[in-house]
């Protein structure tokens, strides 16, 4: 539907987005495409755009969500290489398209956000802005609207162990992998088990002399989605891309395809359903005809909830590595570290030269302080006496002219990529209203945010 015509030219609108990654492009292309009489400036703390692609480059790093399932829908790449496209290739993608629609120009690199602040009586936002190359001199630059597009997956969280800063080898946490690392023939310790620390074990595992994988519990962990003869990647040919670029109804018919079974997925996340028992039963099975000790198969399953609960993991590699000589699975907590040595709590200690920390990230946590009306600070808001809440996964109660992607209360299932043109178009729609209604500024009731969330 288009945004409804008009006969006067919209009152001017000044927007500030933080962050030049899927969804701060995504936005950027509507803004630039949709919207008239608008001056627009996205920033971001890196050197390009990219976001989560241009930060995280472990060994392994990929998608677990198909290519070309993983891209925009104004923007269908017949290109992909593998149907998991490996983080490098994504950035291509992201970079390319940034250039092909001409956006760079509305972005500044190199800019981090410490801060934004309401201003009641001039219905503006403050924010505060540093270049990375003169951290001394910060400056504040005034906005109608503030988006926030930084993404859950780039403000990555060290473990909270005792000794950890004084190991006398490297600590490294996935997302912060240091270029050039040398990692051949040393012993290592990979902590945790999620999608980073899983793919990074996999890769590693080839050249490392030894591998231990500490982990808290256990997690499901699946089969990538249409893998087939136990090979979860595949590689397209020559043929069949030029295919894909030659005849875009084709195309289209075969991305509809890998859509329809991931949407089919999302039955398996309805509690006690038929669909639910037997997506659990099928990650068991699949674990147990993974694994061949019956010790680390123990450590493994998850008992204590069922599959669905959390984030599926596909690791159809790490469960391979595990079976490897030189890859060993505990899951006796860590007590500490001490000098190159890591203790865990039934008092064993073993001697490593790299520590690897697969542990997450903070996704919610603002990255700096955002104030709103009156006392309103989206830092207590979103911690856990606060409730972590939001409106429509899009805008926040008394924060006015303030839209987020991604932020909690948000829509899970598939690849990213719908959910944000989703959210960008809700964010249109309302600026759209504020231009032609010339409305100083817009705010969603607290009682429709608690009747969102209840």
């Amino acid at each position: 539907m288009e945004l409804a015509p008009t006969a006067f030219v919209p009152k001017p609108i000044r927007i500030v987005v933080i962050g030049a990654g899927i969804s701060g492009i995504q936005f950027l292309k509507d803004v630039t495409t949709r919207l008239p009489n608008v001056n627009i400036t996205v920033y971001d703390k890196n050197s390009e755009e990219g976001g989560t692609w241009a930060e995280n480059r472990y060994p392994g790093c990929a998608c677990d969500i198909p290519s070309h399932a993983y891209q925009y829908s104004w923007n269908p790449n017949p290109r992909w290489s593998r149907l998991y496209a490996e983080a490098a290739e994504i950035l291509d993608y992201l970079k390319s398209t940034v250039t092909k629609f001409d956006l760079r120009r509305y972005i500044q690199f190199g800019t981090t956000c410490t801060g934004a602040n309401w201003d009641e009586m001039n219905s503006e936002w403050n924010v505060s802005l540093q270049s990375n190359e003169n951290t001394n001199n910060g400056v504040w630059v005034k906005c109608d609207v503030f988006v926030i597009a930084i993404g859950r997956l780039n403000n990555w969280k060290l473990p909270d162990i005792k000794g950890l800063d004084t190991f006398q080898g490297r600590v490294i946490h996935t997302a912060n992998w240091p270029q050039g690392l040398d990692y051949r023939d040393k012993d290592i310790a990979v902590i945790g088990n999620g999608a980073s620390s899983t793919q990074c074990l996999a890769s590693l595992r080839k050249d490392t002399r030894s591998i231990s994988n500490f982990i808290r519990g256990p997690i499901w962990l699946v089969p990538h989605v249409f893998s087939s003869n136990a090979e979860a990647q595949v590689t397209y040919s020559h043929d069949t891309i030029k295919k894909f670029e030659n005849e875009p109804d084709s195309y289209l018919q075969f991305r509809l395809k890998i859509e329809k079974k991931l949407a089919h997925g999302f039955k398996g996340l309805w509690a006690n359903s038929d669909a639910a028992k037997e997506f659990t039963q099928n990650a068991k099975q699949h674990i147990n005809d993974k694994i061949n000790d019956r010790q680390t198969l123990k450590a493994l399953l998850p008992t204590k909830y069922k599959a669905g609960c959390r984030r599926f993991t596909p690791a159809d590699k790490y469960l391979e590595a595990l079976n490897q000589s030189n890859v060993e699975l505990i899951s006796t907590p860590i007590k500490l570290v001490e000098g190159n040595a890591i203790v865990t709590t039934d008092n064993k200690r073993q001697t490593y030269d790299i520590i690897v920390c697969g542990t997450g990230f903070d996704p919610y946590a603002p990255r700096f302080p955002i104030k709103g009306s009156g006392t309103a600070d989206l830092s207590e808001l979103w911690s856990t006496d606060g409730g972590y809440k939001s409106y429509l996964a899009a805008t926040v109660a008394g924060f006015p002219n303030f839209f987020v992607f991604n932020p909690p209360i948000c829509p899970v299932n598939s690849s990213a990529y719908p959910r944000i043109e989703r959210t960008s178009d809700y964010i249109i729609r309302v600026i759209d209203r504020l231009q032609k209604d010339c409305l100083r500024s817009v705010c969603v009731k607290k009682s429709a945010q608690d009747a969102f969330n209840r």
